[in-house]
């Protein structure tokens, strides 16, 4: 039984806006490099909820709304931490959807952004460890 490409969509939006909003408010804390990582990491994921958003639109027809309640920062290490799991729970599923006859390119694409985004928080992780 083949699941339908909007399937867990809006949850993988809802996923992706709210690591878009703890990079959003690490922005605030950091600087230099460390600041420099983190904004592209906060545009990307914001280019990624677009691009969910799109596949969906895409599907249906329709707009997704995409809400997520706001979270309260923890330290900075645990916080990427737990981004760092996030993100591999999102690649996962973007390497499982990569066979969808119709989206899968775009799940790939994803995929190979999402590895870049666990490289680049092991990266800032070893920044704030000097």
């Amino acid at each position: 039984m083949d699941i339908s490409v909007t399937d867990g969509l809006q949850a993988l939006a809802a996923s992706v806006l709210r690591s878009a909003a703890v990079y959003g408010s690490l922005l605030q804390q950091l600087q230099g490099p460390k600041k420099d990582i983190v904004r592209q990491l906060y545009q990307q994921q914001l280019e990624t909820l677009h691009v969910l958003q799109g596949i969906y639109a895409l599907a249906t027809g329709r707009r997704m709304n995409v809400q997520t309640e706001q979270q309260a920062l923890e330290n900075i290490e645990p916080t990427l931490r737990r981004t760092y799991g996030q993100s591999l729970k999102n690649l996962a599923v973007y390497e499982k959807r990569s066979a969808d006859g119709e989206f899968g390119v775009v799940f790939e694409a994803l995929a190979v952004r999402e590895r870049e985004h666990c490289r680049k928080i092991a990266e800032l992780m070893g920044l704030l460890q000097v």
